[in-house]
């Protein structure tokens, strides 16, 4: 679950995703308006899943998405990365994730 609050559990890319773009999309409703989405990355623990790049796209629909972020995440990074979304056209956010194995990871 990426939504747990622990960097221990993790969401995985099958092996039927292998050299095609993996992603995950969050469809924020409710009265409050996201500011931030962020996402824990470990390249030194996951070998065999590691990222290598991530793209945030937000829009008010899966059809109308922009591109906030683009960033290559190096071979042995740990942490977190964060993309501040835009005011007001962030109902929906699709992260791209790809890397060099058949299967990448995310924790949170």
């Amino acid at each position: 679950s990426l939504t747990d609050g622990s960097t221990e559990t993790f969401w995985e890319s099958g092996d039927e995703d292998r050299n095609k773009t993996k992603w995950i999309s969050v469809k924020l409703t409710g009265v409050a308006q996201a500011r931030s989405i962020a996402v824990h990355v470990d390249n030194g623990r996951d070998i065999g899943n590691k990222v290598g790049s991530l793209s945030f796209k937000t829009g008010k629909s899966m059809d109308d998405m922009i591109v906030v972020k683009n960033l290559e995440v190096e071979n042995r990074f740990a942490g977190w990365i964060m993309c501040f979304l835009n005011e007001g056209d962030s109902e929906c956010v699709k992260i791209e994730v790809k890397g060099p194995d058949n299967t990448v990871r995310l924790r949170q």
